[in-house]
């Protein structure tokens, strides 16, 4: 029976594992850290503050915070991944796999594993034999800086285990945080991960100077394929307007704090997609994920034509303005 005693452990000091840290931080004391930057550590340590990520953000400076992932893992009973998806394979690669076993695992990446066209729950079922009801996912419409200036916000807990989401929902509640459980752990991930692909696009059709007039026919035509995709993918008959699918379109689409919005939006501008990513700071899993994504919707012939410009745009170096036009014609 999982209860407050548990040890919880968060894995990746961005600024979303950093949003995670200071929720969790409010229920429990049993709670452990894994970041890369040994220099970061001591800075969380001496003044509570991650300097890299949401410096604003108060954190309690008891924090176990380390940089040796296999002792975080290894005091913990349940882990949360917060590891963006391009660097999770170079971190799980540390980690020896019988301190795995027996953990129970909620992924807060919203980003699909390059070059394994993989999720992180099918990547840890799959690869690591977590089996499916020690797995659960954590997702919005919520951003990390709201998180930190503890504005009013809404997160879902997706598992295949009620008690397991019993017991994330008691770690992640607070005054300003509303939690809600769904069985859909399939659906949210994938939804999650296609939803930056919709943002890219919107901050290329902003960056473009498209008005508000085109960018709604956009979103529109935009959720649309994605409820194809998520359809595609298993037989689920989720309803796609709950906010864990269309708010979080909507949040990641329209919000200054959209990483993958700020990308599109340089993209639009004429900014080379080296200059784009260099500019940025975090990491914006969408430029990832729409190749894996694109992959799998060639293969079961789909026609998704938001998704086919972005992916034009990003992979074959196509102009953003031609890729535009001509997605214009096919949409309604």
């Amino acid at each position: 029976m999982l209860n407050k005693e548990n040890h919880i452990a968060v894995l990746g000091g961005g600024s979303w594992g950093t949003a995670l840290v200071k929720l969790l931080s409010e229920n429990t004391k049993n709670l452990h850290w894994w970041m890369r930057s040994a220099k970061t550590i001591n800075h969380i340590k001496e003044y509570g503050k991650n300097p890299d990520y949401l410096p604003y953000a108060e954190l309690d400076k008891d924090i176990d915070v380390s940089d040796n992932i296999n002792e975080v893992i290894r005091k913990s009973d349940v882990v949360v991944i917060a590891i963006p998806s391009a660097f999770l394979k170079s971190s799980v690669i540390r980690v020896k796999p019988e301190v795995l076993q027996k953990k129970k695992f909620f992924s807060a990446v919203k980003g699909i594993i390059p070059g394994q066209i993989s999720t992180v729950t099918e990547l840890l079922n799959k690869y690591f034999d977590i089996p499916l009801d020690h797995l659960g996912v954590i997702s919005g419409p919520c951003h990390s800086e709201e998180v930190a200036m503890e504005k009013l916000s809404f997160l879902t807990i997706g598992t295949y285990n009620k008690e397991l989401a019993e017991f994330m929902k008691t770690m992640l509640s607070s005054w300003f945080m509303k939690i809600t459980l769904s069985d859909d752990v399939r659906g949210i991930e994938y939804a999650s991960i296609l939803k930056n692909v919709v943002a890219i696009a919107s901050g290329i059709s902003l960056g473009l100077g498209y008005g508000d007039n085109f960018q709604s026919v956009l979103i529109t035509n935009a959720v649309r394929e994605m409820k194809t995709f998520l359809k595609t993918m298993d037989c689920n008959g989720r309803e796609i307007e709950y906010s864990v699918y269309l708010g979080d379109v909507m949040v990641t689409a329209y919000s200054k704090f959209s990483r993958n919005r700020m990308l599109g939006t340089m993209l639009g501008k004429g900014y080379t997609l080296k200059a784009s990513l260099t500019e940025m700071k975090m990491v914006a899993e969408g430029y990832y994920a729409v190749d894996s994504l694109m992959k799998i919707a060639n293969a079961k012939n789909l026609h998704l034509p938001v998704m086919e410009a972005v992916h034009n745009i990003i992979y074959k170096g196509n102009s953003a303005e031609d890729e535009f036009v001509k997605l214009s014609d096919h949409l309604s």
